[in-house]
């Protein structure tokens, strides 16, 4: 969502048990191995070159000296927050359609989009901006128009957890896992080539530990290609560990990852593994 404020950390091993599990205390998704990884250290994939100057993260300090400026205290995360809280606010309508290039997965509205009733509405959220900057879309589109984005664009948009809050901390891991098969649900009816998560906390619920990039799964079907799992960082203005450059940079390999599929090529991610979708049942 765009109030998330997450940080990266390591991946953990691959689970023996297969990815989306329907047993809540475990995780859905398989954490990816480090080696082909995006890190907050080098924002761009593995083996594509230099990392990217900039800011690694943090506000700029005003201290002295050679070493690093202080950083900025980060403002509490809210507390959970009751369903009756946000009662007066709706969801947001999915933006859909099948055979899509790639579903962009938020957990959930903030109240400026529940409010206005557009994805990413918020001022100073970067999800549009990472869209034109990657060249997903030919132009920066308005909240507005995120309608636009499957029929011009082949891109959908939905959300892991459909109620509204301030902060993605206002939900509960218990709430975001047991939405996780009604998000499958679209998935797998939609059939899109990538599924993208647009946030880092949203792989933590899916996840023991995932780092931004093309996952190593992907479900198959008895028919066509299989279906891809990419993770994204957070489009928030206040998840500064990865800067608009770097967000974008990210968007850009996305792009490219599908622009592979489209080509018909398949994509190979070291230690892979392929999940028939009849194991979701």
């Amino acid at each position: 969502m765009e109030e998330e404020s997450t940080s990266p950390e390591a991946p953990a091993a691959l689970p023996a048990t297969p990815p989306f599990s329907s047993h809540l205390s475990r995780p859905y998704f398989p954490a990816r191995p480090a080696a082909a990884a995006f890190t907050s250290d080098s924002r761009a994939p593995s083996g594509s070159g230099a990392p990217l100057a900039g800011k690694a993260g943090g506000a700029e300090g005003d201290g002295e000296g050679d070493g690093p400026p202080p950083k900025k205290k980060k403002k509490p995360a809210r507390p959970y927050a009751d369903p009756s809280v946000y009662a007066h606010l709706e969801g947001l309508s999915d933006f859909l359609a099948d055979d899509l290039d790639v579903i962009l997965c938020g957990i959930n509205p903030g109240v400026k989009s529940a409010e206005l009733g557009q994805h990413y509405a918020s001022p100073t959220n970067h999800y549009y901006k990472c869209l034109v900057g990657s060249g997903f879309t030919d132009r920066r589109l308005t909240p507005a128009e995120g309608h636009l984005l499957p029929s011009l664009y082949g891109i959908g948009a939905t959300n892991l957890v459909p109620r509204p809050t301030a902060e993605a901390s206002e939900l509960s891991k218990e709430e975001m896992r047991a939405n996780v098969p009604h998000f499958l649900e679209k998935v797998v009816r939609c059939r899109p080539r990538v599924v993208a998560f647009v946030g880092m906390a949203i792989a933590e619920v899916a996840a023991v530990k995932i780092k931004c990039g093309l996952q190593p799964i992907a479900l198959t079907f008895p028919t066509g290609p299989p279906l891809y799992f990419y993770v994204l960082p957070s489009t928030s203005a206040r998840v500064v560990a990865y800067q608009i450059e770097d967000k974008i940079t990210i968007w850009k390999d996305l792009r490219a990852q599908i622009a592979k599929l489209k080509a018909g090529e398949a994509l190979e991610v070291e230690g892979s593994v392929e999940y028939a979708v009849e194991s979701l049942s």
